[in-house]
C-alpha cells in the first residue's frame, strides 16, 4: 500500500496492516482517503510522527513513544488512525514487585524498605540507632557533655557502662550477619561498597576488645585512630537512599576521568613543589644569599603547592623573594587552567550519566492502546522494558539476577504474568463488542 502523507510517500505491506484490524489504515474504513488521480492513499497529517507509526506496522516488536515529539501533537495522530498508546507505568507499577519464597522476603525485610510494613519500620528503627550512635561518639570527648554527665550520677553509670556503644554494635553486628545470610549473591554482597562501610563501622569496638593492657592496668587502645570510623554508620544511609546510590554510579561512570584528574593534580604540585623549592632556597640564595627555611624539602614546598593550587591559602608558609613569588604567581594562573581543563571533562561526563537516569526515569509509553493490541499477541516488549525497570532498582535487580541464576522462569512467578491475564481477561469481552461495532459500521456504510 503507497501512502501519501503532506508530500511523503511511504509504502507499507498490506499483510501488515491487516495484522491490526482495529486501527484505520488495517480496516475498510481506509478506503475513504484513496485518491484516484494519485493512485494511492492521501492523508494531511504529520509526516514526522507518520514515521513512528509506519515502524509501528513493520515491526514486530512494540515501538516505544518517541520522546521528542509534543505529546499533545503526537496523540491527536495517534488517536486519528486509531492506534493509541500505552502507559507502561500504569500498568506495570515496580512498586508491586512480588518477592516469591522465604529467601527472597528475607533479602526484601534487610534490603527494601517498601516490601512490607515490618521492613519499613526496621528501617526507621536502624536509622534511630545510627543517629543514636554517632551522636554518642561525638558527645563522647565533648568537656560540655561531660561535666553535665557528673551532676547526673544515673546517667553517668549508664554512660561509663557503654550501654549505647554496647546495644549499637550489637545491633550492626546482627544486621550485619544476617544480610550476609540472606543475601542472594555472595560475591555481590562482599563486593558492595556499603558492605565495606559496616565492617570499618564495626572494626574499632572489635578492636578494642584486643587492647592490651600495660604496668599499672592501664588500657592501651590498639589502633585508636580507627574510632573515627565510628562515623562510616552515617554511610548505611546509602543502601536506603535510591538518590544517593544514582549518585555513586555516576560517579563510577566517571572514575576514569577522576583519575586522570588527580594525576594530574599530583603532578602538577610535585612540579610546583619542586619550583617552590628551587626558588626559594637555590635562587634566593644565588641572589640575595639568603634562603627560605620553610621551604626546607621538596615535600614540604610541595603542601605549599597544593594549598596554593587549591586557593586556600593557610599562610603558614610562603615564597618570601622575587623569584619565589614570580614563581608563585605562575604557579597560581597554571593550577587554575590545570584544574579546569579536566574539570570540563568531569562535568560534561557527569551531566551526560544524569541525563541517562533521566531518561529511565521519564514515563514509559509505547504505540498501540491495549484494546488495539489485544488483537495480537505482543508482550516482549513490555517484558523486556519492565525487567529493564525493574532493575535500576538495586533489591529487584538482585532477585532478578538470583532467579535466572537458578534456572528458574523469571517471568512466571512475577506479577507480570499475573498482570497481564486480568488485562486480557478485562478486555476480552470489550474487544469483541468492539469488533462487532466495527462491523456493523461497515456493513451500514457499503450498504446492502
Amino acid at each position: 500500500m503507497e501512502i501519501n502523507v503532506s508530500g511523503e510517500i511511504f509504502i507499507i505491506p498490506r499483510y501488515r496492516l491487516k495484522q491490526w484490524p482495529q486501527t484505520l489504515l488495517g480496516s475498510p474504513a481506509v478506503e475513504r482517503f484513496y485518491r484516484p488521480e494519485l493512485g494511492m492513499y492521501f492523508f494531511d497529517r504529520n509526516r514526522s510522527v507518520f514515521e513512528y507509526i509506519c515502524r509501528f506496522y513493520q515491526s514486530d516488536d512494540d515501538v516505544e513513544f518517541p520522546p521528542q515529539f509534543d505529546d499533545t501533537v503526537l496523540e491527536m495522530e495517534l488517536e486519528f488512525f486509531k492506534i493509541g498508546w500505552s502507559d507502561l507505568n500504569k500498568s506495570f507499577k515496580t512498586s508491586d514487585f512480588e518477592y516469591v519464597g522465604r529467601k527472597e522476603k528475607a533479602f526484601a525485610f534487610f534490603n527494601d524498605h517498601k516490601s512490607s510494613v515490618f521492613a519499613f519500620c526496621y528501617m526507621i528503627f536502624e536509622f534511630f540507632v545510627i543517629a543514636l550512635s554517632v551522636v554518642d561518639f561525638i558527645l563522647e570527648e565533648d568537656e560540655a557533655f561531660q561535666s553535665f554527665l557528673s551532676d547526673q550520677p544515673i546517667l553517668l553509670e549508664i554512660r561509663e557502662i557503654g550501654v549505647i556503644p554496647l546495644l549499637g554494635v550489637l545491633f550492626f553486628s546482627v544486621d550485619f550477619i544476617a544480610r550476609a545470610i540472606v543475601t542472594l549473591d555472595q560475591r555481590q554482597f562482599i563486593m558492595d561498597i556499603t558492605t565495606w562501610f559496616d565492617i570499618l563501622a564495626l572494626l574499632p569496638y572489635y578492636l578494642d576488645l584486643a587492647s592490651v593492657q600495660e604496668e599499672g592496668h592501664k588500657e592501651i587502645q590498639v589502633l585508636m585512630i580507627l574510632k573515627i570510623f565510628r562515623v562510616a554508620r552515617c554511610l548505611k544511609i546509602i543502601r536506603r537512599s535510591e538518590r544517593l546510590q544514582i549518585i555513586l554510579k555516576i560517579l563510577g561512570g566517571c572514575r576514569w576521568e577522576l583519575l586522570v584528574m588527580l594525576f594530574v593534580w599530583i603532578v602538577g604540585a610535585l612540579f610546583a613543589g619542586s619550583l617552590g623549592y628551587v626558588t626559594e632556597n637555590g635562587l634566593s640564595e644565588m641572589l640575595y644569599n639568603k634562603t627560605n627555611p620553610e621551604f626546607s624539602s621538596i615535600l614540604e614546598s610541595t603542601w605549599w603547592a597544593q594549598v596554593t593550587m587549591a586557593s586556600i591559602g593557610y599562610g603558614d608558609m610562603y615564597p618570601k623573594y622575587g623569584p619565589g613569588k614570580l614563581m608563585a604567581t605562575i604557579v597560581i594562573i597554571g593550577s587554575t587552567i590545570l584544574t579546569a581543563i579536566p574539570m570540563t571533562f568531569i562535568v560534561r561526563r557527569f551531566s551526560l550519566e544524569y541525563e541517562k537516569v533521566a531518561m529511565k526515569e521519564r514515563p514509559w509509553k509505547i504505540l498501540g492502546s491495549e484494546e488495539v493490541k489485544m488483537s495480537r499477541n505482543s508482550d516482549h516488549f513490555q517484558k523486556r522494558r519492565f525487567e529493564e525497570k525493574c532493575g535500576e532498582n538495586v533489591c529487584y535487580a538482585a532477585v532478578l539476577a538470583y532467579r535466572k541464576k537458578n534456572a528458574t522462569k523469571v517471568w512466571q512467578e512475577t506479577l507480570f504474568t499475573v498482570l497481564l491475564r486480568e488485562r486480557e481477561a478485562e478486555l476480552i469481552n470489550e474487544s469483541e463488542e468492539n469488533l462487532e461495532r466495527l462491523e456493523n459500521a461497515n456493513h451500514s456504510h457499503t450498504g446492502p
